[in-house]
């Protein structure tokens, strides 16, 4: 079981994607604003932070960000190519969004087993 910080910016989506979470037995806490992260990021008791990359720049995310004190960092994205901007070496890893959150869900599973 993870504790996850979910971002994102759709609330259709973010219902979805933290009841997807919760039924793979982690706990979930979700936000709409990126502007939000910065003040919990350095919360206790935080395993996993996924970030809807479509509402957030990564200069403004990096700073953010920078005390996250092993928080895996997890970056969605509506498309592929924030994989290949080399800002996002911040981030533990990085996908694109999927229908049903398949993609985020195989990242929160390779997180939790580094």
């Amino acid at each position: 079981m993870a504790r996850i910080l979910l971002n994102e910016s759709d609330p259709v989506r973010r219902r979805m994607l933290k009841t997807r979470i919760e039924r793979n037995g982690h706990i979930v806490r979700s936000l709409k604003r990126p502007q939000e992260i910065g003040k919990i990021s350095g919360e206790t008791g935080i395993d996993i932070m996924i970030v809807d990359m479509d509402e957030q720049s990564l200069d403004d995310l990096s700073e953010e960000v920078s005390n996250l004190n092993g928080i895996k960092l997890l970056l969605q994205a509506s498309r592929n190519d924030l994989r290949f901007d080399f800002r996002s070496w911040i981030a533990d890893d990085v996908f694109c969004k999927s229908d049903r959150g398949e993609n985020m869900m195989v990242a929160i599973n390779k997180a939790l087993r580094y």
